[in-house]
């Protein structure tokens, strides 16, 4: 199947490679998108050294037909960036993608300009399994303070020293929500404490100290949030929730609500603008209190990964 395709690497000096950065670049602005955007991506992907990536043509019969780079964040996460001008192709580059294991026990999520639903149908054909996620904002510019009613719990400010306990109650508090029951660094507490390690030495952005925040009760942890920078939506600085979780043993005592209301208004407090998170669409519960606190639907994002 598909014998007549390849992956090929390219380089910067790439022909092929830079006429599929300008068809990005007509697709964007026909899509209503201001400015240039392949050039932001062209930067990101040879001189942004952070994370390793493998910019890789499709080619059928030696000719481009399309563009692809995985991005691997961690040994189990990453991010597929993909273009196709032709449709036709699209069912060869999930088929080759998959062959050299880019999905293999890693959940990577497609990021593509062109709006289609083609490529997600793709991994679903191909049997891939799938984690669909919700981005969301909230202004924090327009918004009155939260209401921080009484309640027993004690906050803290959170550390990396904090991880041994953290990392146990996101895992915990994981296989109750049912999110990424396949992650390894969702479901493996050492693998877990190994990611925030490296969130809290700047992996994402910086941590915003004023929204990470840990819970007491009688004096034991039971609940936390992370929150780091991130540069998007045209700001150099938007908190990002990394995680929240609550202790399973405490859920239905308000923490969640109560947390919340107390770190938004730490960032409201200094000032910033707008503030951003993702939640996995069957976390039901998480998704009603978000849209409670007056977080807005962004879109909806699809990550794969076969096991």
């Amino acid at each position: 199947m598909f014998n007549n395709y390849e992956l090929k690497p390219f380089d910067k000096r790439s022909k092929d490679a830079n006429e599929l950065f300008k068809d990005i670049d007509a697709v964007w602005k026909n899509s209503g998108g201001e400015g240039v955007v392949a050039e932001d991506m062209k930067q990101k992907l040879f001189h942004d050294k952070q994370f390793e990536k493998h910019p890789l043509l499709l080619t059928e019969n030696d000719k481009a037909v399309g563009i692809t780079w995985p991005e691997i964040t961690t040994p189990y996460y990453g991010n597929i960036t993909i273009h196709v001008p032709d449709d036709k192709h699209v069912e060869a580059l999930i088929f080759h993608l998959k062959k050299k294991q880019y999905f293999k026990n890693k959940i990577m999520e497609l990021v593509h300009i062109k709006q289609t639903s083609l490529y997600k149908e793709c991994c679903f054909k191909h049997e891939l399994i799938s984690n669909i996620r919700q981005r969301m904002y909230l202004w924090l510019t327009n918004i009155p303070y939260f209401q921080e009613e009484k309640h027993p719990f004690e906050f803290r400010s959170l550390s990396e020293a904090d991880i041994e306990w953290t990392s146990k109650i996101s895992v915990d508090a994981h296989k109750i929500s049912k999110d990424y029951q396949f992650y390894e660094e969702m479901i493996n507490v050492d693998k877990r404490a190994n990611l925030e390690k490296n969130v809290w030495g700047g992996m994402f952005g910086d941590v915003v100290q004023s929204g990470s925040i840990a819970v007491y009760y009688n004096q034991a942890p039971v609940g936390y949030c992370l929150v780091v920078n991130v540069k998007c939506w045209g700001h150099e600085k938007v908190p990002w929730i990394f995680d929240i979780c609550i202790d399973p043993s405490f859920h239905g005592q308000g923490i969640g609500r109560a947390l919340s209301s107390h770190f938004i208004n730490n960032l409201m407090e200094e000032k910033y603008e707008i503030m951003g998170l993702a939640v996995t669409l069957t976390n039901k519960y998480a998704l009603r209190m978000y849209e409670k606190f007056g977080f807005e639907f962004l879109d909806v994002f699809y990550e794969f990964m076969e096991l």
